[in-house]
């Protein structure tokens, strides 16, 4: 089973480019990738974007990395354990970002294998 922020940003990403008038050639280029890579990714064929790619998609749209994930309502002031979570992942410095990427390759392949 794939989780929910993926998903989101997916979503979220195709919600900006298109808002922005943006062809998927355009906002490709502007990060310097495929365009089939942000097709992958808006469509969830590639559930697990880049870091680079989530970084890069905030400063095209001139918003935070956090705002990507924005999973469900959260106009009560609520904000749900993920979106916290990636929050405090982009604030970390890049050696521990690491560890926590290591970390989670390490889950997947647990789960996968079980």
């Amino acid at each position: 089973m794939q989780s929910e922020m993926p998903l989101a940003f997916g979503a979220k990403l195709k919600e900006l480019r298109t808002s922005h008038n943006m062809t998927l050639k355009q906002l490709a280029d502007a990060l310097g990738t495929s365009k089939a890579y942000i097709w992958q990714v808006e469509n969830n064929s590639n559930p697990n974007p880049s870091a680079s790619l989530v970084l890069g998609a905030a400063k095209v749209f001139n918003v935070s990395p956090y705002d990507l994930f924005q999973v469900g309502d959260h106009s009560e002031g609520g904000e749900n354990l993920n979106t916290s979570i990636i929050s405090d992942y982009f604030k970390l410095k890049k050696r521990d970002q690491m560890i926590i990427a290591n970390l989670v390759s390490s889950l997947r392949a647990e789960t996968a294998a079980a």
